[in-house]
């Protein structure tokens, strides 16, 4: 099964390089830095336990293992509007291709402000008023940018013109929800997370200093991706039946060990992706430090169950591992390299050494440790 939220730095694609490290016949499947859960869901435990520090990610999973109505109902207005922008961006199209070549922020804005009163068109999610605004703003924007391209480049045809004027139209619908949108509950801020997650640029994390999120609309690839799809998936019975079988835990991670300890046997089996060692490392806005680091790899090497822990290497993180080893001769270090695309503007790949840590035996021969 695929996850159901995109995560930086999800390990989804990975099972099929990991799989045969991952013990057969598990009793419980643990995993303490859970995130979009790549492993997770492709495994498919029979029983888990799982914990994250990030309270909307763990209320989500929360709400799905409950199929809670009113939280479905409030991701499937979101869904509904995301659908009706179609029909709002078409008529954006009509009536400001004319200021294509002749732009003009006052006539612009009058359009804008006469077809946010056009009662044919959709009504969209409370405060709209915020979402014309940021369209007129961000249309603006957009045809001065096109202008410019269209200099460097050459004309822009029918389609690709209209292709961005849908890009802009949804994407002022996501700056509203990320910036303007208040929600009232837990249930909505959930749900505009959910949102969020699904349709920013590369499911990337950042925030700004005041610790709001602050990553772009994905554009206009994104123009036809209907939510429905990933919500019907996430309220489906394969994923209410796996999620059943799940204790959902959101604390910190000695927390957590500290709770789960006596129920913790040889047949289980804990997945760690933690944050990684670096500079600037953080965790769901909270730092990540090297005090962190150490305790965890203390946990991992007093573990009472089976462990895998992938994780970038770094000096200090190969030799916080190496004591383990020398205390737990169970410990198995390995490494392999892995791209990975950052930088929101280009994409760019860079290449990392990671550690693959176990603390007990498998055959290194049936596993690709290239990934």
């Amino acid at each position: 099964m695929k996850p159901l939220i995109k995560w930086p730095g999800g390990k989804s694609r990975e099972y099929k390089n990991i799989k045969d490290i991952i013990p057969k016949n598990i009793d419980k499947y643990i995993e303490p830095f859970f995130g979009g859960g790549g492993i997770y869901f492709n495994l498919e435990p029979k029983k888990s336990i799982i914990n994250d520090v990030n309270d909307n990610l763990m209320s989500l999973y929360t709400f799905l293992k409950t199929q809670d109505n009113e939280f479905k109902s409030l991701v499937t207005q979101i869904a509904n509007d995301w659908d009706n922008l179609s029909i709002i961006a078409r008529k954006v199209h009509e009536d400001t291709k004319k200021y294509k070549n002749n732009i003009s922020s006052q006539d612009i804005s009058n359009e804008i402000s006469r077809l946010s009163k056009d009662k044919s068109l959709p009504q969209l999610i409370n405060g709209q008023e915020h979402f014309w605004d940021l369209l007129r703003d961000g249309l603006i924007d957009k045809l001065n940018r096109i202008v410019d391209l269209e200099v460097k480049n050459g004309q822009f045809n029918d389609k690709d013109f209209y292709d961005q004027i849908v890009a802009v139209t949804k994407g002022a619908y996501y700056y509203y929800i990320r910036d303007k949108y208040n929600p009232a509950n837990k249930k909505e801020e959930v749900a505009q997370f959910f949102f969020l997650r699904e349709y920013c640029f590369g499911s990337m994390f950042r925030f700004n200093k005041d610790g709001k999120f602050n990553i772009p609309y994905g554009g206009a690839s994104y123009n036809d991706k209907t939510f429905h799809t990933k919500i019907n998936k996430s309220f489906s019975n394969e994923v209410n039946k796996l999620l059943k079988n799940t204790d959902i835990h959101r604390e910190d991670f000695r927390s957590f060990f500290k709770k789960i300890d006596s129920v913790l046997n040889w047949d289980d089996f804990c997945f760690f992706d933690p944050p990684y060692d670096s500079e600037f490392s953080e965790y769901d806005k909270q730092s990540f430090g090297k005090k962190d680091q150490e305790d965890l790899a203390k946990i991992f090497g007093n573990l009472k169950c089976k462990g895998l822990m992938i994780i970038k290497k770094t000096n200090f993180i190969y030799d916080i591992y190496k004591k383990e080893q020398e205390k737990n001769s169970k410990i198995q270090i390995d490494q392999y390299g892995k791209n990975y695309s950052y930088n929101v503007r280009g994409r760019n790949e860079r290449e990392v050494t990671h550690l693959l840590i176990t603390n007990y035996e498998f055959e290194k021969r049936n596993v690709q440790l290239s990934f």
